[in-house]
């Protein structure tokens, strides 16, 4: 019994660690501005003064965060604008990768934030598609799923967590990996700078988990 509730425990906590290390990484393809960045970097240390002794799954993320913490008070917003604001910068949505019309991969993307209650305004978060508003996205999935499981009072609880399940495979496999492994690989031919560099990094080894 105690087993089995530490095992319970441990595939919550895991859920909360997933849903926090994508979240980070969607606040970094933030336009980065001053604000932005003073948001992301709280959100970073506050995330890392978690004790991860025993998680080393994540021990490799968690080090390449902890090394972006050396660039806290370093200018990001150049770098930003230079990968992804000009005419021939790196696209950062998926409608650019899959060879499908742009209407069509916004409409389906947008279906799956309306079924799962994602919070989305096109006028505040830019294009569905993003690399910063899918990779949110799963975050949030993992978060409501998290929310379902410690909500025992719910009578649909089984339901509600089977269901949040399989829209997140059923969204990772006909939209988020069919792009993003080449966004990354983009990305980390397209920059030395470390901020980004060790973004995409981070990025490619959850995706690796998420498979």
């Amino acid at each position: 019994m105690v087993e089995q509730s530490l095992n319970i425990e441990r595939y919550q906590q895991d859920l909360l660690i997933k849903s926090d290390i994508l979240r980070i990484i969607s606040l970094g393809f933030e336009s980065m501005d001053n604000n932005v960045q003073k948001v992301f970097f709280d959100n970073l240390e506050d995330f890392l003064s978690n004790d991860f002794k025993n998680y080393e799954f994540y021990k490799n993320e968690i080090m390449l965060f902890q090394s972006l913490l050396d660039l806290k008070n370093h200018s990001l917003e150049y770098e930003y604008h230079r990968l992804f604001d000009s005419q021939n910068g790196l696209p950062f949505s998926e409608a650019n990768y899959v060879g499908i019309e742009k209407g069509n991969i916004i409409g389906d993307v947008a279906a799956f934030y309306k079924a799962s209650l994602f919070p989305f305004y096109i006028e505040d978060s830019g294009s569905p598609d993003s690399i910063k508003m899918e990779t949110g996205f799963i975050s949030y999935l993992y978060l409501k799923e998290f929310s379902f499981i410690v909500d025992e009072m719910n009578e649909d609880q089984e339901s509600g967590i089977n269901i949040i399940q399989q829209i997140r495979q059923k969204f990772l496999a006909e939209h988020y990996f069919r792009w993003v492994p080449q966004f990354i690989e983009n990305l980390i031919q397209s920059t030395e700078n470390q901020f980004y560099l060790h973004l995409g990094m981070i990025l490619q080894k959850m995706l690796d988990k998420l498979y």
